[in-house]
């Protein structure tokens, strides 16, 4: 591993935090709550949910309750602001459990301090779009220890809705208090194209760089076809497996993605990167680096 480190970027969806852990409990914690008012069973709410994530090509679409097919079914006179209006429990109940699930793996907000003091630059790398991927970041307080955060452009608001129904929270509580780096929505890792802006935003040079990610098909992949020391955080790969075959139920993700990447890591593919147990091993690797 190169010993002149000046730019470390992170994955941050179960790199940071257990993004799983918390997602999925959240959103079936929504789909609850619409299948109660609405009585469609969650089954059929789920599959209708991948509809249109799929349609989407994302898992964290944020409009879902306005455009889901089976509920545009049920209530085929219904504007979006009143379905809107009709589901916002479930929407709470969504907001509610993410303001008590989603924390940062043990020693993240730490490490990213120590990083920040030794003068490292840091770039959050995600492959949400950039509302939720910000937005997250924010509420959990380390928004300001990156340079930068770099993420998909955002689908933005649908004309249908008003944005003041749309965006409830106050921009001074979610926005992100750094620089914003946004990608055209078709590029995805591991498509080098993904960091190309980063890199020449900080002027940095693959030999100089790090990148930490918990995917060997898409992080792992996408930083060594540029010739990035890749750091693979294999604790993110600890996963709640019950939970994760809900994820799959109602995923954009085909079903060549979940097999390569459970072959991936069914394989231990691990020998084209350097594998940490959690985030704030960052801190030695960098020092054995330099002795």
């Amino acid at each position: 591993m190169t010993s002149r480190v000046k730019l470390i970027i992170t994955d941050v969806d179960n790199t940071l935090y257990d993004w799983v852990g918390f997602y999925v409990p959240c959103f079936l914690a929504m789909v609850s709550e619409i299948s109660r008012v609405s009585g469609i069973d969650e089954e059929s709410l789920k599959r209708s949910f991948q509809r249109l994530h799929r349609r989407h090509g994302t898992s964290e679409y944020a409009f879902a309750v306005e455009e889901l097919d089976v509920l545009n079914d049920l209530h085929p006179t219904l504007s979006a602001v009143e379905r809107l209006r009709k589901y916002g429990s479930a929407i709470q109940a969504f907001r509610d459990c993410r303001r008590e699930r989603l924390q940062l793996y043990p020693g993240v907000a730490e490490t990213l301090r120590e990083l920040q003091r030794r003068g490292i630059r840091l770039v959050a790398h995600s492959d949400s779009m950039i509302v939720p991927a910000s937005r997250r970041l924010r509420q959990l307080d380390i928004d300001e220890r990156f340079d930068a955060i770099c993420a998909a452009r955002d689908t933005g608001i649908p004309e249908y809705l008003p944005h003041a129904i749309a965006r409830v929270a106050p921009h001074s509580e979610v926005a992100a208090r750094t620089r914003l780096i946004e990608l055209s929505p078709g590029i995805r890792k591991p498509n080098p194209q993904a960091l190309q802006p980063i890199l020449e935003a900080f002027s940095a040079v693959p030999a100089e760089v790090l990148y930490v990610g918990d995917s060997l098909t898409k992080d792992i992949r996408m930083a060594k076809a540029l010739g990035i020391t890749a750091v693979f955080a294999q604790y993110g790969r600890t996963i709640d497996h019950k939970l994760y075959e809900e994820l799959l139920k109602v995923t954009f993700w085909t079903t060549a993605d979940v097999g390569a990447e459970e072959a991936a890591t069914t394989n231990r593919l691990t020998d084209e990167a350097v594998a940490i147990n959690q985030f704030s091993d960052l801190i030695p690797l960098l020092e054995s680096a330099r002795s």
